[in-house]
């Protein structure tokens, strides 16, 4: 008999941990949710949530068990100062399912202990998952004010919202972002990425608001994302490989863009770049590679192939390589790009490069 009672509570217990844990995707066993709102949070969009967030993060980073989740509900707003929620963890998957609102400081004074000038910032933390339909709001606009920043490829005052360093297996899913006061997401230094159907909007003016800056990672894929920014839809920079994006519309904004590469002299190295699917409406550039003037940089083996759209501009090609290192094996194939204005021509120019082209404008290279 006692040992029949022990087996009955033991059901109990296993069937009552299921019944919570099939509510976040996995079986009786799995792991653990911590709910924000547990640790003290208020969820108001006035009173500090920051230190119930990090309660909840601690608790989710040191459970046990094949998966652990911090769970964000819904219907409330919660404002976090900044924050740096550090690995590893002891869980192999770590999820963070965000179905509320979070939003930064609406003033610049709110922002300080800023870790790698982020709002939210993860490090070292594998198998990370951040999912839902929830917002990540920046609340930018006090920072794109002239006085707070300089032009782009310096050095800026004002801060990223999310930024991912050596955060391998990491996966971004759902969410909108929005009004980011810089780059909205940042990945640097990750292996293993996948983000798929994101939001990202700024407004047009807004000054240096990339929406995935991309830094010394490898094997990173963003699909099926709609990106609406004041800068690149993607950023791709030095020290990245086997970069894949497909299905994303981006615009306004300046298009998809390698670089810029080789600042301050800075050996650079960006290669197996793949961009298939996306859309550009409205945008400075479509896809682009941006150097410096610098020694240290080769750019070779570019592959322009089946585009097709309209150009605000009168010039619609533009390949400018330096004399010192020209450009190397530019193939353009099945690149047509006509004016967007009735009766208006564009015009392509080309210096520096060598390759085949097969564009219309027709592309003429001065070499």
């Amino acid at each position: 008999m006692y040992r029949m009672a022990l087996l009955k509570i033991f059901l109990i217990i296993c069937i009552a941990s299921f019944i919570e844990s099939s509510l976040a995707g996995c079986g009786c066993g799995c792991g653990y949710t911590f709910d924000v709102m547990q640790y003290g949070a208020y969820g108001d969009g006035y009173k500090d949530d920051s230190k119930a967030f990090l309660k909840a993060w601690n608790a989710t980073c040191g459970a046990s068990g094949p998966t652990s989740i911090m769970r964000v509900p819904s219907g409330k707003t919660f404002l976090l100062k900044p924050l740096a929620f550090y690995g590893p963890c002891t869980a192999p998957n770590i999820q963070i399912q965000i179905s509320g609102t979070l939003v930064a400081p609406s003033k610049t004074n709110g922002w300080s202990n800023c870790q790698g000038n982020t709002w939210i910032y993860f490090s070292a933390v594998d198998g990370l998952s951040l999912q839902g339909n929830g917002e990540i709001n920046g609340q930018g606009s006090r920072w794109w004010k002239k006085d707070t920043y300089v032009d782009d490829d310096q050095y800026f005052n004002n801060y990223g919202a999310l930024r991912f360093h050596k955060c391998n297996g990491l996966q971004l899913s759902g969410l909108s972002h929005v009004n980011s006061p810089r780059n909205h997401i940042s990945i640097n230094q990750c292996n293993g990425v996948n983000v798929s159907n994101l939001r990202i909007t700024a407004p047009a003016e807004s000054p240096n608001t990339d929406g995935i800056d991309i830094s010394q990672s490898t094997n990173v894929t963003i699909a099926d994302s709609n990106i609406e920014t004041g800068d690149d839809c993607v950023a791709i920079n030095t020290g990245c490989s086997h970069i894949n994006i497909t299905g994303v519309s981006c615009g306004p904004g300046h298009g998809i863009s390698v670089g810029s590469l080789g600042a301050h002299g800075s050996y650079s190295t960006v290669e197996w770049i793949r961009v298939e699917r996306c859309h550009f409406t409205g945008t400075m550039n479509g896809g682009r590679v941006k150097t410096w003037p610098a020694s240290a940089v080769q750019v070779s083996n570019v592959y322009f192939s089946d585009v097709q759209g309209t150009s605000a501009g009168e010039e619609a090609i533009t390949l400018d390589c330096s004399s010192h290192t020209p450009c190397d094996n530019i193939t353009i194939e099945d690149v047509r790009i006509t004016s967007e204005k009735t009766g208006s021509e564009v015009y392509s120019t080309c210096k520096n490069a060598k390759g085949t082209f097969d564009a219309t404008p027709e592309v003429y290279c001065d070499q």
